[in-house]
């Protein structure tokens, strides 16, 4: 979900600009330790990247980076440090450009630069002969930390109860000590009666996920924390976020390559429920039944495919009838159609630039207004790096 910027800081990055960065290192929701000065700590980054992976259902954002502490004020060599990994710290990154204000509404209150990622503080790795000065840190999203909690008591979410709802009763019962900020979806879906008990072998995060995705939505944590679900992203319908056009008003593309795979067919999703209380075989499916489409393939009428049958397989424990089950196999459909197409490429890092993004891009290897969905995007911490992206184009008609 790209974040929005004004048209200034768009029109900015067309041109020669110094890039801005600043980190906030935040326990508890509340900041500690800055870029900025903050109570004597001051923080300057040197270098890192930010990874965004779309495929990836924990740990969807991660972040590597180095910092320089003259002071030594901030160094993690006990318990007791504001950057020691076993506390609870979460660390912010944000991207800028100096004397633009990327904000939409510039009466607006809040920074001037973009949030690049919130992610929990993981790994410290300082070196001698000058220790303290410099060190390098990683961490994720909070994913990680719910897939790895596990249920230690029963959950027991009612029949009827709103995804938003539910997904806080998880929350909260494993871990009670964070304040999460879940972010309203456009559903009115609920939740089948539903248990989650301790060595069920299913985590926090994943029973999270598909109780979303049953209900035809993807869930993960936005670039400041927050918990979002939104539909499952149709690359073939969805808004052109950005344009890679060969005019005067497009950033460049550097070197880029495009990968064909006849492994990555499929024309069609088949959903069973996985659910140990399921006593008779629950399944939907949806297909590429259009006559036109290189990969039609109808059940009805096999013979008549030039490809044969090729579906996405999902097993979902939280399915719970038919009707349920066909919804998913046919929100997941235009996700997975289609012969996949991988087109990898740099260009002028863009922070507002995120995985799920679709954009446009013509160039003589992909023709004239490729439409690609973003499956990762990698945005550097350095002044010179450029931002990688892999996007996948579907042939289907």
């Amino acid at each position: 979900m790209s974040w929005p910027v004004s048209d200034d800081f768009n029109a900015a990055l067309r041109r020669s600009h110094t890039p801005t960065f600043r980190v906030e290192l935040l326990e508890n929701g509340e900041v500690t330790a800055s870029s900025e000065p903050v109570a004597g700590h001051l923080l300057h980054v040197i270098g890192g990247s930010i990874d965004e992976d779309r495929k990836a259902e924990v740990g969807r954002r991660s972040a590597d980076w180095s910092i320089v502490d003259p002071k030594k004020l901030l160094v993690p060599f006990g318990p007791s440090d504001i950057v020691y990994p076993l506390r609870d710290i979460e660390v912010r990154l944000w991207r800028g450009i100096e004397g633009v204000s990327a904000k939409v509404d510039p009466t607006a209150e809040g920074p001037d630069d973009v949030p690049l990622c919130t992610v929990g503080l993981e790994r410290s790795r300082v070196t001698d002969p000058e220790p303290g000065r410099m060190w390098d840190l990683s961490g994720s999203d909070r994913s990680v930390l719910l897939d790895l909690l596990g249920f230690n008591v029963p959950v027991e979410i009612p029949v009827g109860t709103a995804l938003r709802a539910a997904t806080q009763t998880i929350l909260t019962a494993v871990d009670p000590g964070h304040a999460y900020v879940i972010v309203d979806s456009p559903t009115t879906a609920t939740t089948q009666a539903l248990l989650f008990l301790p060595g069920s072998g299913t985590s926090p995060w994943m029973a999270i996920v598909k109780m979303w995705e049953a209900a035809g939505f993807e869930v993960f944590f936005d670039q400041l924390g927050q918990l979002v679900a939104q539909p499952i992203p149709n690359p073939l319908t969805a808004n052109v976020a950005w344009q890679f056009l060969d005019d005067s008003q497009s950033i460049r593309v550097a070197p880029l390559s495009l990968e064909i795979d006849r492994r990555s067919l499929r024309n069609g999703v088949v959903v069973r429920a996985s659910a140990r209380w399921v006593l008779y075989g629950v399944f939907g499916e949806a297909w590429d039944t259009d006559p036109s489409s290189p990969t039609y393939f109808d059940p009805a009428n096999p013979t008549a495919s030039k490809v044969g049958r090729h579906p996405e397989e999902i097993e979902d424990a939280l399915v719970g009838s038919p009707a349920e089950a066909a919804a998913l196999a046919a929100a997941k459909l235009p996700d997975v159609l289609g012969v996949e197409e991988k087109i990898d490429f740099e260009s002028i890092p863009h922070p507002g630039r995120t995985a799920g993004d679709v954009i446009e891009l013509a160039t003589e290897l992909t023709g004239a207004r490729s439409r690609l969905m973003l499956d990762r995007v990698t945005t550097p911490l350095l002044f010179k790096g450029t931002q990688s992206a892999l996007g996948r184009r579907r042939v289907a008609a």
